[in-house]
């Protein structure tokens, strides 16, 4: 009944209110994180799973088609919220072992990559980009920030 509406055809229709719902979902999947022993994450990931086309396929088969723009938009999300939280006193006082902390994690990422592919026969040059690869997308400089 409802994709019968000329609502559901107009795309960005489509798009404003599939945005809307998945935000709506997430604010009740923190606000049940909030109120149970799961990380809110982790409710989320589910939240996810479940509208997803592995459980209800509940999103439009243009929802496709958002993804990279839906991870651009998380990553800005995800900086300003880090950016705010970050003050000059914060860096001043832990600079150093900010630093120290995401460099290991990085490093550590890379070594297990690049040794972990090396060691199941990937060819090393192709294992040695792949660990340049996991360096760069880790989310270990911004989980040390964001601690």
């Amino acid at each position: 009944m409802l994709r019968e509406l000329d609502l559901f055809r107009d795309p960005f229709a489509v798009w404003l209110t599939t945005t809307g719902m998945l935000l709506l979902l997430g604010m009740v999947a923190a606000l049940v994180g909030a109120r149970v022993a799961l990380p809110r994450v982790t409710l989320l990931i589910l939240a996810g799973l479940l509208v997803g086309p592995a459980a209800l396929d509940l999103l439009p088969a243009e929802a496709e088609n958002w993804r990279p723009m839906a991870s651009s938009a998380a990553l800005l999300f995800v900086g300003f919220l880090l950016g705010g939280r970050l003050r000059l006193s914060i860096l001043r006082a832990h600079g150093q072992e900010i630093l120290a902390i995401a460099a290991l994690k990085v490093l550590a990422s890379a070594l297990v990559v690049g040794l972990g592919l090396i060691a199941v026969g990937v060819d090393p040059v192709l294992a040695l980009l792949a660990a340049g690869v996991a360096t760069a997308t880790a989310p270990a400089a911004v989980q040390s920030v964001g601690s």
